[in-house]
C-alpha cells in the first residue's frame, strides 16, 4: 500500500461526502420553494413539504458533524506522554509512554488496522479496557499478544487502548510509538506497519 496515496484518497472521501450532504442541504429546501413557486403544492402539503425538507437538512447537519467528528485523529507525543484526540467533542487520551507495556496492531476492512496499546497500569477512562480473558474473548486475534505478557508477568493487571480511527495516519503514531515507547514490545505485526511506513517516507 503507499501511504501517502491513500491519505490522498482518504482526503478526498471526506471532503466529497461533507459536498454531497451540504448540496442536498440546500438542494432540498430550493425544490421545495420552486415547486411551491409552481403551484405543485395545495393547502397543508405545502406545510408538510417545508417541515419534511427541515426534517431532511437536520439529517444533513448531523450526518456532517458526524463525518467531521469521524475524521478527527490527531496525536502528539510530548515529555514522555503521547495524547490522542479522535472526536470532535471529546478530551484527549493521555497516556504515560513509560507505561506502555506492548503494542499490537490487526487489519480492518478496506486495507485499515488498528492498534492495542497494552498498559501496566490502567485507569477508568474512555476507550481503556482491561485486557484480560474476557477482552480476548472478543477479540481473539491479540491471543498472542495475552499470552506473552500473562507468560513474562504472570499474575500482573493489564490495561488496553485500542485506536481504530484515524486511517493512514496511523502508521505515523504508530511509528512515533516505536521511537518513543523505549520500555514497549512491538508485535511482528506492528514491526511490519513500521517497516511499510520507513521505507516509503525514506525513514532508515
Amino acid at each position: 500500500m503507499k501511504i501517502k496515496k491513500q491519505l490522498k484518497k482518504e482526503e478526498t472521501k471526506r471532503k466529497r461526502d461533507i459536498a454531497i450532504s451540504a448540496s442536498i442541504g440546500v438542494l432540498m429546501p430550493y425544490m421545495v420553494y420552486v415547486l411551491n413557486g409552481e403551484g405543485i403544492f395545495i393547502g397543508w402539503e405545502v406545510y408538510f413539504a417545508y417541515i419534511y425538507a427541515a426534517f431532511v437538512d437536520l439529517l444533513v447537519i448531523i450526518n456532517i458533524i458526524r463525518s467531521l467528528s469521524d475524521n478527527k485523529f490527531e496525536f502528539a507525543i510530548n515529555n514522555q506522554k503521547i495524547k490522542i484526540k479522535d472526536s470532535l467533542f471529546a478530551s484527549p487520551i493521555g497516556i504515560n509512554t513509560n507505561k506502555i507495556v506492548y503494542v499490537d496492531v490487526s487489519s480492518r476492512p478496506q486495507g485499515d488496522f488498528e492498534i492495542l496499546i497494552i498498559m501496566d497500569k490502567g485507569k477508568k477512562s474512555r476507550g481503556f479496557f482491561e485486557f484480560d480473558s474476557s477482552f480476548i474473548k472478543m477479540k481473539s486475534v491479540y491471543k498472542k499478544a495475552y499470552k506473552y505478557l500473562h507468560e513474562t508477568y504472570p499474575n500482573k493487571k493489564f490495561y488496553c487502548l485500542m485506536v481504530k480511527k484515524g486511517g493512514c495516519k496511523k502508521y505515523q503514531m504508530l511509528y512515533m510509538l516505536y521511537k518513543n515507547c523505549y520500555n514497549a514490545v512491538f508485535s511482528p505485526d506492528a514491526i511490519e506497519y513500521i517497516k511499510t511506513f520507513i521505507e516509503e517516507y525514506n525513514l532508515g
